[in-house]
């Protein structure tokens, strides 16, 4: 086991030896959350909703309009004294101010605005169930660029040893103490290896590129993975348990994914409340002050030039009305609506139903996950062990002209084999239980 994780501090030493940028897994999850593009669009859509909310309170209230005309005409017209045509300009205006508030329509604003509200916090929802799922992708990426770049440094370690093999051989070989058919098997080891090393590259730059793009991360910057070994042990794995039913169904009941759509079913049920407050009367107060004046006016009273403040003071024109509509037939607009909305509000009780099954799965999935890996971690890392000692005894054989390359080559594929199993498993564990960190789950 000494050789194992010898082994496992030189593979990290190979791999983070050369790295400027290293980024943590948190640190690509807060960057992400950052500067996503995708997230930037929810970003959009809740302001505004905020806006929209805004609105809806701000109808309640008085409803002003200020309106000012001034009109210049000329031509003939017809002098009624005299009956004659003459040529007339003439100038003239007026001006109102009106005001109008709506004092009941069945509660039909504060419906509106209760379903506003809802919208916008569903939206708020919708914009962290989308960042817990990036956050869920940028998991699996970052982990498959552990796995693969661990176990590009695993070959590696090996092909070096192939290599050091291969030279070993060939001063045997000029001694005359081995024959040419064993170099022809470790040569053959070493192109797989080399083989191997780049499909695990290609697979790495893969995921690079995935994690880069949700990150939104510029191009002209590299970055590599803070870890790649996690240090488990038997006793840290095999501690491991279900998550609890309780814990579990909190877990549920606050996660974005649930809380998006109990905010769309609760908007939904505000809008059936606000179509059926269309069937109540509406009663509208309107309240107008208005007044009017004439150029070159002549004062009735006084045959003298008749002063625009005078006009204005004299035209004045006060209203104030109270009106009461009350729906009679509307070709079943308002039923329809009605039964549109309490279909919306069932199929989002539906759908809410089917996420919240969905997500349990998942989870328990990834927990029965858990359980199984920390199981097999313990049994890999003594399958390893075992393989180490085995393939370390091969190599002495070789070495003392006991063994054939054919049966060292086997011994060391066990031994990689298994190093490369432990590892997976490792990562995988690691993934799974980041998985279960960010749905919440941080205490089990």
């Amino acid at each position: 086991m000494k050789a194992l994780h010898f082994i496992f501090i030189m593979v990290i030493s190979l791999i983070t030896g050369n790295c400027q940028v290293m980024m943590s897994l948190n640190e690509c999850i807060e960057y992400a959350c950052k500067h996503n593009l995708d997230l930037n669009q929810y970003q959009y859509q809740l302001s505004k909703s905020m806006v929209a909310l805004r609105q809806t309170k701000l109808n309640c209230l008085p409803s002003v309009i200020a309106e000012y005309n001034h009109f210049i005409s000329s031509g003939r017209s017809l002098n009624q004294e005299i009956y004659e045509w003459e040529n007339n300009d003439m100038q003239q205006g007026n001006m109102a101010l009106t005001a109008g508030l709506t004092i009941f329509q069945g509660l039909h604003s504060l419906h509106r605005q209760k379903s506003a509200k809802s919208g916008y916090e569903a939206i708020g929802y919708s914009l962290e169930k989308a960042r817990l799922h990036i956050g869920l992708e940028i998991i699996q990426y970052y982990h498959e660029i552990i796995l693969t770049t661990s176990s590009i440094g695993i070959i590696e370690l090996t092909h070096q040893n192939t290599m050091n093999e291969i030279n070993s051989l060939k001063e045997q070989i000029i001694a005359g103490t081995m024959s040419k058919s064993s170099l022809y098997e470790l040569t053959a080891q070493s192109y797989k290896e080399q083989l191997q090393i780049e499909a695990l590259e290609a697979d790495r730059d893969k995921n690079y590129l995935m994690l880069v793009r949700l990150m939104n991360w510029p191009m002209e910057t590299a970055f590599l993975v803070d870890s790649v070994f996690y240090g488990f042990t038997a006793s840290d794995t095999s501690v491991y348990s279900s998550v609890p039913d309780v814990m579990l169904e909190n877990i549920l009941r606050g996660s974005p994914e649930i809380m998006e759509k109990e905010f769309q079913l609760r908007a939904t049920k505000y809008e059936i409340q606000m179509q059926k407050s269309l069937y109540y009367p509406a009663v509208r107060s309107i309240a107008s002050f208005s007044s009017r004046y004439m150029k070159n006016a002549i004062d009735p009273t006084s045959d003298s030039n008749y002063e625009y403040i005078s006009q204005i003071d004299d035209n004045q024109y006060k209203q104030l009305a109270l009106s009461v509509s009350v729906p009679v037939f509307d070709r079943n607009s308002r039923n329809t609506n009605v039964k549109l909305a309490r279909i919306e509000y069932e199929r989002l009780q539906n759908e809410k139903e089917m996420v919240w099954l969905q997500l349990k799965k998942e989870l328990l999935l990834i927990s029965e996950e858990i359980e199984s890996l920390s199981h097999r971690i313990i049994i890999s890392q003594e399958m390893t062990s075992a393989f180490q000692q085995s393939y370390e005894t091969a190599a002495e054989k070789f070495n003392a002209g006991l063994l054939n390359a054919y049966e060292l080559t086997l011994a060391k594929n066990n031994y990689t084999s298994a190093l490369l199993e432990l590892n997976k498993t490792m990562v995988q564990y690691s993934m799974n239980m980041e998985l279960l960190k960010l749905y919440g789950l941080n205490d089990i």
